[in-house]
């Protein structure tokens, strides 16, 4: 989905540290960082999302020489 300029969007949550907030768009919650938006109204009571980490890259075996 793609935000509209000037359209309002319900903030359901946010990151421990508030940089990225996750809102309602087009019926699913997607993630935006916070740079990028104007609030309106205090999110203090936002909940704070836990997001998991990152998937890690399994190690690769090389092939002797």
């Amino acid at each position: 989905g793609q935000l509209v300029n000037g359209q309002t969007y319900r903030v359901v949550g946010q990151n421990d540290t508030g940089s990225w907030l996750q809102i309602l768009l087009n019926g699913s919650e997607v993630w935006v960082s916070s740079e990028l938006l104007t609030v309106s109204g205090n999110i203090e009571g936002v909940a704070v999302v836990e997001v998991a980490p990152p998937p890690t890259a399994a190690p690769v075996a090389a092939a002797p020489q």
